[in-house]
Order: C-alpha cells, then structure tokens, then sequence
C-alpha cells in the first residue's frame, strides 16, 4: 500500500548525503568561477540545488525508492518554491557563520 517509516528513515541519511555533496559541489565551482567565497555565492548555489531537488521529484536522491509512493511533486512551481526556501537557508547560514 504505502513505504514504511522504516524504508523510508533508512533512506534519509543517504538522501541528505547525496543532497548535501550536489550543494557542495555547486557552491564549490561558483566560488572557483567567481574567484571569492561570499553568501551570494552560497545562495546561488543553494538556489540551484532546490531547483534540482524539486524538478527531478526528488529521483536523484532516492532512485532505490518507488517513485509511485512517493508524494513530492517535480515541476517549475515546486522547483521555485525549493530554489526560493535553500537559496534562504544558505543566505541565513552565511550570515551566521559571519556573525561569530
């Protein structure tokens, strides 16, 4: 009928891996291609990768899973509202790494 919590809380850490090394290495050439590490580097690249994560339907960190069970919609207006929601979150964290 549907996933297990079980599958599916095994499956997390392996997701926020994968989701953590696609933001890395996005922020890592924007800030070999601009020459500088700043936030609005961290921000495009957290923009990028929400737009990522979302349009693919999440597929590319859980391709083990049945995407049929899955409810994460892929499409433009997801993928803004993801690109909108990690651009923030990278733009508040290069704040407060800046702050201390």
């Amino acid at each position: 009928m549907g996933m297990s919590i079980q599958r599916l809380v095994s499956s997390a850490p392996d997701s926020y891996l994968r989701l953590a090394l696609v933001y890395n290495g996005i922020n890592s050439s924007i800030d070999h291609w601009r020459g500088r590490h700043d936030a609005v580097g961290s921000m495009v690249a957290g923009a990028l990768t929400g737009a990522i994560y979302k349009s693919t339907g999440a597929r590319f960190l859980s391709p083990s899973l049945n995407s049929t069970h899955i409810s994460n919609p892929a499409g433009v207006k997801p993928a803004l509202a993801a690109a909108t929601f990690v651009s923030g979150l990278a733009g508040i964290w290069s704040f407060l790494k800046q702050s201390v």
